[in-house]
């Protein structure tokens, strides 16, 4: 399968690239992985080291609590609990809930067992320690928020963006996502843009394909105003291709049976720029977010 697939605790690192090849066969190069719900599936243990819309729903089924599941998830996903820092993986620092709150953000473990795939969450440092403030809990292991940014925004504050990427039967989804921990949780999350890749559902008999993914997130002040601004390398292309070999095996990521010779889809450069009204695309970007738009709205996975 084309593509570098992140599962939920991974990142980039080895282990979420065995996950992907295990589901997937073979993989080739395509974009890294938000889609549908789906039972969990058995994971490893959570790695140390680090990676890393709107207003319309969010196209990702993350489950968005603020109480505890179970008995073990009592004690580590429920809003005040206390958690070391080292026990975070992929920590991003920043004010994200109020300009005087030192914070970190970042994947934790809730459950001991084998199918606990975790939360991502706001750490406060308090005098008890590292309090759970903010949280939402993950259900597929074939979903990520990786490459998270915190954005300097007004009064001190910072927002985070992330990419939040998955992969299901064979189409590979990301967006870029902003959030706001100030707001509550049906309006907290940005999607700026999103990018679909479905070559590797050739071998099922699709013949008119997405080639695409984003790249890149970057941390830029594009207006110098002294708000972050985001600049985000997308690629996205529709493609016609001859009908192709059957699966020889398709996986619950993909089949890794995508089509030869695809035609490159070119990078763009997108910016972004934090204003009163959020994140909006600069004067040269405007087209080529809405022919993204067009194309994946179009090709609905």
């Amino acid at each position: 399968m084309s593509g570098l697939f992140v599962g939920a605790r991974f990142a980039t690192t080895s282990l979420g690239l065995a996950l992907f090849a295990t589901a997937c066969g073979d993989a080739g190069a395509r974009p890294s992985p938000v889609v549908v719900s789906v039972a969990p599936v058995p994971l490893p243990a959570a790695p140390s080291s680090s990676a890393t819309v709107a207003p319309q729903a969010s196209a990702l089924p993350w489950i968005k609590s603020s109480g505890p599941v179970g008995t073990h998830e009592a004690e580590r996903c429920a809003e005040g609990s206390l958690v070391a820092e080292a026990e975070i993986s992929t920590p991003v620092r920043g004010h994200f809930t109020a300009v005087d709150a030192d914070e970190v953000y970042g994947w934790i473990s809730c459950d001991e067992g084998t199918l606990d795939l975790g939360a991502y969450g706001v750490f406060r440092k308090t005098a008890r320690g590292l309090e759970l403030v903010s949280f939402t809990r993950l259900f597929d292991s074939r979903m990520a928020r990786i490459d998270c940014l915190a954005l300097a925004s007004t009064g001190g504050r910072d927002l985070l963006a992330c990419r939040e990427s998955s992969g299901m039967y064979g189409v590979i989804d990301q967006s870029v996502v902003v959030f706001d921990f100030t707001k509550d949780e049906d309006t907290r999350e940005t999607r700026l843009v999103r990018a679909l890749d479905s070559t590797d559902t050739a071998c099922t008999g699709q013949t008119d394909l997405l080639l695409g993914g984003i790249d890149r997130i970057e941390r830029i002040d594009a207006n110098h105003d002294g708000l972050a601004d985001l600049r985000v390398t997308v690629r996205e292309r529709a493609v016609h291709v001859k009908p192709q070999p059957p699966c020889a095996q398709m996986g619950s990521v993909g089949a890794g049976q995508v089509p030869p010779n695809l035609p490159a889809a070119p990078a763009a450069k997108l910016d972004f720029t934090q204003g009163p009204k959020g994140f909006e695309p600069v004067a040269s970007a405007v087209a080529r977010v809405r022919e993204i738009a067009k194309l994946v709205e179009a090709n609905p996975p």
